[in-house]
């Protein structure tokens, strides 16, 4: 992760660091015995350009509202002040004595002054640009607040004017620093849930305005329509703090990495089972493992594996184990020393964790085969069963079993996302994604039969028929990505096998 975060931020310090490195290499020839030449024209550009930077710097600061800002900001800009008197020190001092050590120091300080104190003047400036962006995300949540006091349509009418701008403004600038991250799964991640706000900010306002028709006409479905407009404003609520949770993360250039579970430079926690078999394997393969990993790292992949093992049954879950056993006896036989050194150790190990990781990946595509095979049957039914023309007990009958039967999906959809996010997803950050992904799908789900409900109570009810499509659209949406983000995190070529086998078993059941 590089010390800044955006394009802009980099766009700005290149030309400043093209200007360094010219007077560091100067430097650097001096230090080889050269004499240095005459440093007064760039150095004097240098603090032209130094003087411009800083005066932008002030009146940014004179005009900010921004506390923190006003009080961090004037340090970097002493550091590039006094890093431009360095430079004019320099440039005096090897003028009369291009061999002059003292003017040398000067140089080489600063050089490194102005780009450090640059770096931390952006960074300064950008921090501050997101603590705005993230007041304004705060303004959209109070205005949420308010959606479960509306109870007139003149209410409703006013609350949308004084949303719409607010929430407007949000999108375009979050998209703007979405497309200005270097970062790519934090670029990703403000997309994701960016584009679930402008999703679900129209379906807020129609089960906003269902509710308000059921209320003033005293009939049935108020409880089903408040349950509704409150799950909504909810989601929205938890789509924007999250947003605001990445351009927070955004906004910090701290790019160390921890050192734990035996891997140097990597966090093993904060990874997934594939990710971590993918950088064990790739390691073990190398011809320098000292220092790298230890059986401490062949431990944490056992432990993954048992817990995985939890999420299956019967065969498949004897398999998994059987693997991890496998690997643990062999971690046993050769703790001692530094046998990980040795080829025929590393090859042993290597093996039996491509064994396990082969046990899961079969088990992970097996599940998703089963279980997402086919995503739009139980929608379409209860679709159909709320939409039917059947008498209403029996109706009532058919749009229960179908929605008993949906909320089944869900959970298989559920669980089995959350087995390949843990297990498969090629990053951690993909990981989350597919978990919170299948977490909405699953909380979705009663959400929508109450639309269903509410349809079935209010047949010619406009309102109440854009709830139910609404509803069911983000729904068949979510379903869809999740699959799509299952798909992409497995093997194919053990998935395509796998699926040949499930259709001929299919086919010899019939």
């Amino acid at each position: 992760m590089p010390l800044y975060q955006t394009k802009t931020i980099a766009s700005i310090l290149e030309p400043v660091a093209q200007q360094v490195s010219k007077l560091i290499i100067l430097h650097e020839e001096g230090e080889d015995g050269n004499a240095m030449p005459d440093l007064e024209v760039p150095v004097v550009a240098v603090s032209k350009a130094v003087a411009n930077l800083v005066r932008v710097g002030r009146d940014t600061i004179n005009n900010s509202q921004d506390m923190k800002m006003k009080s961090e900001m004037p340090k970097s800009l002493a550091g590039i002040e006094k890093a431009a008197e360095s430079l004019a020190q320099a440039s005096t001092s090897l003028k009369s004595d291009p061999f002059s050590q003292v003017g040398r120091d000067h140089l080489i300080e600063g050089s490194r002054g102005i780009l450090q104190g640059t770096t931390a003047m952006l960074i300064c400036f950008d921090a501050s640009q997101v603590r705005k962006l993230c007041r304004d995300c705060k303004k959209v949540l109070d205005y949420l607040a308010i959606s479960e006091v509306i109870e007139t349509m003149e209410d409703l009418v006013q609350f949308v004017k004084d949303l719409s701008p607010c929430l407007s403004k949000v999108s375009h600038d979050v998209e703007e620093r979405q497309n200005d991250l270097l970062n790519p799964p934090q670029r990703e991640s403000l997309g994701l849930h960016l584009e679930q706000i402008k999703t679900l900010a129209p379906i807020l306002i129609c089960s906003m305005k269902i509710f308000i028709q059921i209320l003033n006409q005293e009939g049935t479905g108020t409880d089903e329509a408040i349950e509704n407009r409150n799950y909504l404003a909810k989601r929205m609520h938890d789509e924007i703090s999250e947003v605001m949770k990445i351009l927070e993360e955004s906004a910090q250039s701290d790019g160390s990495v921890r050192v734990v579970n035996g891997v140097s430079g990597l966090n093993l926690s904060e990874m997934t089972f594939h990710e971590v078999t993918k950088k064990i394997n790739q390691i073990l393969g190398s011809n320098y493992v000292e220092g790298q990993i230890n059986h401490q790292t062949v431990q944490h992949i056992v432990e993954l594996g048992y817990k995985l093992s939890e999420s299956f049954d019967g065969k498949i879950k004897n398999e998994i184990i059987d693997s991890c056993n496998e690997l643990d006896q062999l971690k046993h036989q050769h703790q001692h020393g530094n046998s990980l050194n040795d080829p025929r150790v590393r090859q042993t190990l290597t093996k039996a964790i491509q064994k396990l990781e082969g046990t899961i990946n079969e088990a992970v595509i097996n599940r998703i085969i089963e279980d997402m095979a086919d995503i739009t049957s139980p929608l379409k039914q209860f679709t159909d069963a709320v939409l039917s023309q059947e008498a209403l007990a029996r109706k009532n009958d058919i749009v229960e079993q179908k929605e008993n039967y949906l909320k089944q999906f869900s959970g298989r959809l559920s669980k089995t996302a959350n087995i390949c996010a843990f297990a498969n997803a090629r990053n951690k950050r993909r990981s989350d994604s597919l978990l919170h992904l299948s977490s909405q799908v699953q909380k979705l789900t009663p959400q929508l039969v109450n639309a269903g409900t509410i349809k079935i109570t209010y047949p010619e009810s406009k309102a109440a028929d854009e709830n139910f499509e609404n509803l069911r659209k983000h729904y068949a949406a979510g379903v869809q990505t999740v699959r799509d983000f299952c798909d992409e995190a497995i093997d194919i070529k053990t998935f395509l096998k796998q699926t040949s086998e499930h259709i001929q078993t299919s086919i010899i059941t019939c």
